[in-house]
């Protein structure tokens, strides 16, 4: 198996496997039943089994994963809930072990020490989560680690078995070419794990894989695309120094549709789906601005989803894909994309569909499963306007600098952290309103988006 030279190391590998065991001492007419009971058990607090996984091609769009465990077990539990999607399309080789409420158990009630899986490409990924396995026109995959992190483990081993293919892990470390060690596994968002015939491509933000079905015209887009955001970004918001996996694939579908995501490691995916044209690049279902603003506003989460990890919980999306969406506009504009008069058109379509949304619910109620969440990008975007204008140290991508230097420590931030931050530096105000549209059932909420706009001084010529 080849791997990719400079990009699969060594990097910030912990070493720790265990939890500590608590410090406090039974009283002495308990001590028999304890040493029973640590006879039995090994300790008073055990640490859940850690897990040598080995990923392996098992046919078109399949790969077999093996768990290995280093004791016997009654339950390999997950850590992300995914039933759903392990029940469509895990498949258990094991007939005496059960697939049931985000574990694997044995239906004897017996313990075991492995487990082996075969997973199948997600041809009909569910809405807003990581599909689990995606492949290439020449065969190759490409697999989300999400959703094997077991339970409560501190690390996770892949050994891949693929012969003379090409593997890559962001953040991972090559032992003999075959063992691939996650660089940062307590980030839930998980990583995409690649392997296939084709050598990754080495570019100025780390590997590139294109799908062979794209036509050449998209592929090399998708490559000068990804390039010149990302030195867009570096230049305002500081360079990234773990380089930067990007897979870009051809999903089936009738209508043609543009979806994304970005995962830990770094790890970021771009996937073109419809009817291909010869030169997609340049037709009408893509033309280069959309595309160019797709792969920018991925992009973007290397710096407001990489170094410090969103906690979205209670509607806090918007900080996220709004900022994203600004970035990208932003992006555009320094590449002579969009004119002063196409931003202030973004930003009026912005408007009226924030405005529409918030004014019979606040935008946390708004959950990714219904269709009006597309206004956590849209209201995002105007909130990152907002912050701008009432940020004191300087523009939007000063506020993502320091919100990354003051909470990298922590690993995450929620809106807690965004909106301190902005209030800490000249913007308690526009922060309260923030909260309350985001927040607030009672609140006249288009109201207080209306005052917050009204402070954004270039937002009716276009910033």
């Amino acid at each position: 198996m080849a791997v990719s030279a400079g990009f699969i190391q060594a990097s910030g590998w912990r070493s720790g496997h265990h939890k500590a065991l608590p410090h406090h001492c039974p009283s002495p007419a308990r001590m028999a039943i304890l040493l029973l009971a640590l006879a039995l058990a090994g300790g008073c607090a055990t640490a859940p089994p850690e897990p040598e996984i080995t990923v392996m091609p098992a046919g078109p769009g399949e790969v077999e994963v093996l768990f290995e465990l280093d004791r016997q077990v009654e339950a390999l539990e997950f850590e992300h809930p995914a039933d759903e999607i392990r029940r469509r399309q895990w498949q258990l080789l094991d007939k005496e072990l059960l697939l049931q409420h985000d574990a694997i158990r044995s239906g004897q009630r017996q313990r075991f020490d492995s487990v082996r899986i075969r997973i199948e490409s997600d041809r009909h990924p569910v809405h807003r989560e990581y599909p689990p396995l995606i492949e290439f026109a020449d065969g190759g995959m490409a697999l989300h680690t999400r959703y094997l992190k077991q339970a409560g483990s501190e690390q996770t081993l892949f050994r891949v078995e693929a012969g003379d293919w090409h593997a890559a892990l962001p953040g991972g470390e090559n032992d003999e070419g075959r063992v691939l060690r996650a660089h940062d596994p307590e980030r839930p968002r998980g990583s995409w794990l690649y392997l296939g015939p084709q050598a990754p491509s080495e570019t100025d933000f780390g590997l590139l894989v294109s799908d062979p079905a794209l036509p050449e015209a998209l592929r090399k887009l998708v490559r000068e695309g990804l390039e010149q955001a990302h030195a867009f970004f570096s230049e305002r918001m500081g360079a990234r120094e773990a380089p930067l996996l990007a897979l870009a694939h051809h999903e089936s579908a009738e209508a043609p549709a543009l979806h994304g995501d970005f995962s830990a490691g770094p790890a970021l995916r771009l996937a073109f789906a419809g009817p291909l044209e010869p030169n997609a690049s340049e037709s009408p279902q893509w033309d280069q601005k959309a595309l160019l603003r797709f792969i920018a506003h991925e992009t973007g989460h290397r710096w407001n989803a990489d170094l410090v990890t969103p906690n979205v919980a209670g509607g806090g999306s918007w900080m996220v894909e709004g900022s994203s969406e600004l970035f990208a506009i932003r992006f555009l504009e320094s590449r002579g994309k969009f004119s002063g008069e196409a931003v202030k058109e973004e930003y009026e379509q912005a408007l009226a569909h924030c405005s529409g949304v918030i004014e019979t619910r606040p935008l946390a109620a708004i959950s990714p499963l219904e269709p009006d969440y597309g206004a956590h990008y849209s209201c995002g975007m105007l909130f990152s306007l907002m912050t701008e204008a009432a940020f004191e140290p300087g523009d939007i991508f000063d506020f993502w600098q320091y919100l990354n230097h003051f909470f990298h420590e922590a690993d995450d931030y929620d809106q807690s952290h965004y909106l301190g931050l902005l209030a800490e530096y000249g913007g308690a105000r526009m922060a309260d309103r923030i909260a309350s549209i985001v927040t607030d059932q009672d609140a006249d909420r288009k109201a207080l988006l209306r005052e917050g706009l009204a402070e954004v001084t270039c937002f009716d010529e276009g910033c």
